[in-house]
């Protein structure tokens, strides 16, 4: 049998995913098998379940599913997401990096033990919660100038897409495109100069930490104070 404990003070859920009453039917304890048991209480408290049907309800990722990766909300506090390794170890690779930077990462608040269906022991880390729509809108204002730049500019050597100047920006001709990109859009859109200033010095800082950083327009967003961050390295 598979078990997820929630405490009082700290629900972890699938808020969003599923309807109201089905979430509040599994917390008043009717049963659902959710795959996934959390080993000890560690703040996040108490829901005493044992999970019997495997079909009714099915835990899935409320913010995403990645490689090594599935992150879930909270229901009780919304600005707290739980990222959960689906390979025991996974978080090794980043929760030191992510910890020692809470300026250019989420900021941490505590680790969490689980078991999966199989008996593995996996970690879980609860952090902030990032407003990764903002950033993710202005992703897509700077691809829209990137193409009319690229129109205006029919004999440049250029990388097809943002994502990959910013993959390959350590090659000459790729920083220079990417270099004469941000003064062509700050100049069209002055309005978007402050963001970009951000977003390139985020840039710099990652390549700083990992020589391939993971650069995507779903990896960033903003904290309460309007910080850039970034998701995943």
């Amino acid at each position: 049998m598979k078990r997820l404990i929630i405490t009082e003070e700290e629900k972890i859920s699938i808020k969003g995913l599923y309807e109201q009453k089905a979430l509040l039917n599994f917390l008043k304890g009717l049963g659902k098998n959710l795959g996934l048991g959390v080993e000890k209480k560690v703040g996040l408290g108490v829901s005493k379940q044992i999970a019997k049907s495997p079909t009714k309800i099915k835990l899935k990722p409320v913010l995403g599913l990645g490689k090594e990766h599935i992150v879930y909300e909270s229901a009780i506090f919304p600005n707290k997401i739980i990222k959960v390794e689906l390979t025991p170890g996974t978080i090794n690779k980043w929760y030191t990096i992510f910890n020692n930077r809470p300026d250019i990462f989420p900021k941490i608040y505590k680790t969490i033990q689980l078991v999966d269906k199989e008996g593995k022991k996996l970690t879980g880390v609860v952090m902030e919660k990032l407003n990764t729509s903002k950033f993710t809108k202005l992703w897509y204002e700077i691809e829209d100038e990137m193409y009319l730049f690229y129109k205006n500019s029919p004999t440049l050597d250029k990388e097809g897409s943002l994502e990959g100047i910013v993959k390959y920006i350590k090659e000459p001709k790729v920083k220079k495109q990417w270099e004469e990109l941000l003064i062509y859009v700050k100049k069209e859109k002055p309005e978007l100069s402050k963001s970009i200033d951000e977003f390139s010095k985020m840039v710099n800082e990652l390549y700083k930490i990992k020589s391939n950083p993971d650069i995507r327009k779903y990896n960033f967003g903003y904290d309460n104070n309007g910080v850039l961050k970034c998701l995943d390295i």
